[in-house]
């Protein structure tokens, strides 16, 4: 249904929120970008579920030099250095069997997880600045090419120390995208639907979990399995130059030279996304005195000197402090939700009864997702935010006491 935006300009009150709002806060434009930026979301689920399931030690065969025949054996016997071992037929093909990471050269595999989130912290650090700098739009699409090559290469891994390194890059560049796809999903909205990019991503966390357990079940190769992780990196590949670019970015007021014209390009299409009818000439200026006024403030607030990303948050000792106080949160749920996620694999030495326990751990995480999101439309977040934060604490400190056997 087309409607008509009314753009008469009122000074003191234009607002770049209340531009996309009027133009249509989450609509079809919103739904279609979102669809996008969350295939970056998918890869990364996909391969840090994977990394602990392509850990689990199988058991192994040793062969009796007499009788010339393979017989089930311990660990400690297949590493007494008497016998010859193999994995055990029909054992999963992942890193630990492929690469033979027993013995004396078990201590490699606790540096494969290491190794990606090594990666990630570098890559997420880093893609801020980045896409400050030169725009979310072509930081998401050059970074998902980077995915496809990083995990082919890592594909194509002939050694455990070639596999490390493309392991290490992959957690770059799967962390560049997540945050820069993030960042992009809250930007194209507005703030009344400002619940739907953190809702979104967790439920697709949940969500895929279950998938990867089902991956795990019926495709039991590490290869086969990275390359299902990293496909949806196409999706952004193959419709990229549909992708938006952040109105956000575009308004920045230290941006030189003024992005107007691709400004009122992006809220061209987007009006032609959701069906709004409106006046270009009254559109151009009201982008021409969004972009001017604050421009106007920021250089009076910075003497025509742009801070670099981050900065800020040591210029400003309130934004600062928030800052830190967010940080300790999300150390916290992190902690727990990856020590949870990498203890799943040692629950069970049964194949099956792990990605039973899996499955449930990725469907209780969607549900809490969806619960969570209900929760912050009726409550304060502020509170929601710190009832959840012990929660994360006491998991984080109770979980290895549950998994001890």
């Amino acid at each position: 249904r087309t409607s008509y935006v009314n753009l008469e300009l009122s000074k003191g009150k234009a607002s770049l929120d209340k531009l996309i709002l009027a133009f249509g806060g989450f609509s079809t434009f919103q739904l279609f970008n979102a669809v996008l930026i969350s295939s970056t979301f998918i890869v990364g689920t996909l391969i840090v579920t994977l990394i602990p399931y392509m850990e689990i030690p199988g058991s192994l065969e040793c062969l009796d030099s007499v009788t010339g025949n393979w017989f089930a054996c311990s660990t400690e016997t297949a590493c007494s250095g008497s016998y010859d071992r193999r994995p055990q037929q029909g054992a999963m093909d992942n890193f630990i069997n492929h690469f033979d990471l027993y013995c004396e050269r078990n201590y490699l595999l606790g540096f494969i997880g290491s190794a990606f989130f090594l990666g990630a912290f570098f890559g997420s650090t880093i893609a801020g600045s980045l896409s400050d700098r030169f725009g979310r739009r072509p930081v998401l699409i050059i970074g998902n090419a980077v995915q496809v090559v990083v995990f082919s290469m890592m594909v194509m891994s002939s050694t455990i120390e070639y596999l490390l390194v493309f392991t290490l890059l992959a957690g770059f560049s799967t962390a560049s995208c997540r945050t820069v796809s993030y960042v992009l999903f809250t930007e194209i909205v507005d703030r009344t639907h400002g619940a739907i990019p953190g809702t979104v991503v967790n439920v697709l966390n949940g969500s895929f979990q279950v998938v990867v357990v089902l991956l795990v079940y019926f495709i039991p190769h590490w290869k086969f399995l990275v390359i299902l992780a990293f496909s949806p990196c196409l999706i952004l590949l193959l419709k990229g130059r549909d992708l938006t670019e952040s109105p956000n970015y575009l308004v920045d007021p230290h941006r030189n030279p003024k992005r107007i014209d691709d400004t009122v390009t992006l809220f061209s299409s987007m009006a032609r996304w959701n069906g709004r009818q409106y006046d270009e000439d009254d559109l151009r200026d009201y982008v021409t005195y969004l972009i001017f006024r604050d421009s106007e403030s920021a250089t009076s607030n910075t003497q025509q000197k742009p801070r670099k990303a981050f900065n800020g948050l040591f210029h400003d000792k309130v934004l600062g402090k928030r800052a830190i106080v967010f940080m300790i949160i999300w150390f916290a749920s992190s902690f727990a939700y990856y020590g949870v996620t990498f203890q799943i694999p040692t629950l069970s030495d049964n194949l099956n009864e792990t990605l039973i326990i899996g499955a449930t751990f990725g469907i209780l995480d969607t549900i809490a997702s969806v619960f969570t999101s209900a929760l912050a439309k009726r409550y304060p977040k502020k509170y929601i935010v710190l009832v959840f934060f012990w929660v994360y604490t006491v998991v984080s400190i109770g979980f290895p006491f549950l998994t001890n056997r």
